[in-house]
């Protein structure tokens, strides 16, 4: 999704955390204590209240994600970052 520069909330999970920055490039909603689960709803909740309730946080979100995918996940970075690997590897 970022790569169409759409506002995200996610949450703080293992490998996502890795993808997102609070308020740069998404909304990242705490998971919490993974025993009470209305937590993260309420946390999730929130994030999607806030970005709902500002225009101007879906812009500079939107504006992140996509720079983010430009720099990071893009076909040009991806296909670099393959073969990189592929010469480590020989």
């Amino acid at each position: 999704m970022m790569m169409f520069g759409l506002p995200i909330v996610t949450s703080n999970g293992v490998g996502i955390r890795n993808m997102f920055q609070n308020e740069i490039n998404g909304l990242v909603a705490k998971i919490g204590n993974r025993n009470k689960p209305e937590e993260y709803s309420r946390n999730l909740a929130e994030a999607i209240t806030k970005l709902l309730d500002s225009q101007d946080l879906c812009n500079r979100l939107s504006a992140g994600a996509l720079k983010t995918y430009e720099d990071r996940y893009s076909i040009h970075h991806m296909k670099e970052n393959y073969r990189a690997l592929i010469e480590s590897l020989y």
